[in-house]
């Protein structure tokens, strides 16, 4: 789920970025996925949150820490399952439980045979497990420098 979209970013930036968002402290939480469907403008597959204040919290606190104008009002928060997607149908979902215990800066690159996302740092809320590589957040990704790469993804 995208928090808050920066744009293309120098390395000047990105940097600042990293280092303002070390300031955002809020406690862990959960929220909820409870519907699926396909917006028709941008033909892109989506499952949306039901409405969380932890979650608006959670990204008007990195808005504010980038000195950002975004607000929770301005900011649909989903979770993107395809793309090119336009014509696809969309079910009916059980709510899902999406627990966050940390956020993370990544960079993306979003090209059409395949995308390549990189991160760059995890940030831990508070409450979240600092303990052993498996139940800590940030060390159980094996971060920071993880890359990874997502073939395009498309519903048939």
């Amino acid at each position: 789920m995208t928090l808050h979209p920066l744009g293309v970013l120098d390395e000047g930036q990105t940097q600042a970025v990293a280092e303002a968002l070390q300031w955002v402290r809020l406690p862990a939480f959960q929220f909820e996925l409870d519907w699926t469907g396909v917006w028709t403008r941008n033909r892109i597959a989506v499952a949306c949150a039901r409405p969380d204040a932890a979650l608006a919290q959670l990204h008007d606190a990195c808005a504010s820490a980038l000195g950002s104008s975004l607000r929770s009002s301005a900011w649909l928060p989903h979770v993107t399952l395809a793309r090119n997607a336009l014509g696809a149908g969309a079910e009916l979902i059980e709510p899902l439980r999406w627990p966050v215990e940390a956020f993370w800066l990544v960079r993306s690159w979003i090209r059409p045979r395949a995308s390549r996302h990189e991160v760059l740092r995890c940030y831990p809320l508070a409450g979240a497990s600092a303990g052993p590589a498996e139940s800590n957040p940030c060390a159980a990704q094996g971060l920071p420098d993880r890359l990874w790469s997502a073939p395009p993804l498309g519903l048939r």
